[in-house]
This record gives structure tokens, sequence and C-alpha cells, in this order.
């Protein structure tokens, strides 16, 4: 399980809405963190394509 999975199951049992407002900080953190990590690898990727080809 992936730790968004993780998360989005834990706001479905917790009954807390202080807890739930932390779970979903928490997650958006993780989104954000997931979408920078794949724009990093797209840049990277793109990065080595073109220096391979010349």
């Amino acid at each position: 399980m992936t730790v968004e999975s993780l998360l989005k199951a834990a706001m479905e049992t917790v009954v807390d809405d202080e807890k739930k407002r932390a779970l979903a900080a928490r997650l958006k953190a993780a989104e954000e963190r997931f979408e920078k990590c794949s724009r990093e690898k797209m840049v990277t990727e793109e990065f080595l394509s073109r220096a391979y080809s010349m």
C-alpha cells in the first residue's frame, strides 16, 4: 500500500474532525511531494534523452 492509500483508508475510519483535518493535510502534502517527484523525474528523463541523442 502507498502512503496515500493508507491515509485515505485512515480518513474513512477516523471519526474525530480534528484528526480528519490533520490526515487531510498529510494527504495533501503527500500528493504534492508525489507530484513534485513525478515532475522532477520527467525533467530528468527528458534531459537524459536529449543528452543521449547528441
